[in-house]
C-alpha cells in the first residue's frame, strides 16, 4: 500500500517487515506470483512513475484480497494523512513526512535511525 524509497532489504521498509512477519510464514500457502509489493526501489534510484502507474493499474484491474496498512501515531493510515479527501481518483502520491512521523520512525527503528536527520522524508 505504501512504502519508503528504500531497498526491500532495509529493515525500515514495509516490504521487509511484511515479508519477515507475515508472508515468509505463509509461503507454503501462498502463490508468490499473486503477491505484489510496492517495489519502489533504492533511495538512490530515480522515482519511477511508470512502475507506480503499472502498480496502480494492477490494483484497479484485479482488486485486492488483502491489503496491509498500519496507522501512524498522528492518525494517518496508508499515508492518508488526517483531512485527506477521499473523492479523488486513485493515484500514487508523494507524501512528505511530518515531524510526528519522523519522530515515530526514530522510536520504531532506534538501531537504524540514530538522529532526526536519518529517517526518510517522503513516502509513496
Amino acid at each position: 500500500m505504501d512504502d519508503y524509497l528504500l531497498p526491500e532489504v532495509n529493515p525500515a521498509s514495509f516490504r521487509y517487515l511484511l515479508k519477515k512477519q507475515l508472508f515468509n510464514h505463509l509461503a507454503d500457502f501462498t502463490d508468490k506470483s499473486k503477491v505484489h509489493f510496492l517495489n519502489i526501489g533504492n533511495a538512490t534510484d530515480d522515482f519511477s512513475y511508470s512502475f507506480l502507474n503499472y502498480y496502480k493499474d494492477l490494483v484497479l484491474e484485479y482488486g485486492t484480497d488483502i491489503q496491509v496498512k498500519g496507522q501512524g501515531e498522528d492518525g494517518h493510515w496508508g499515508y492518508h494523512q488526517p483531512g485527506t479527501p477521499f473523492g479523488n481518483e486513485p493515484s500514487i502520491i508523494e507524501v512528505k513526512l511530518n515531524n510526528m512521523n519522523i519522530s515515530q520512525q526514530l522510536r520504531d527503528h532506534p538501531d537504524l535511525f540514530k538522529s532526526i536527520n536519518d529517517p526518510p522524508r517522503v513516502a509513496y
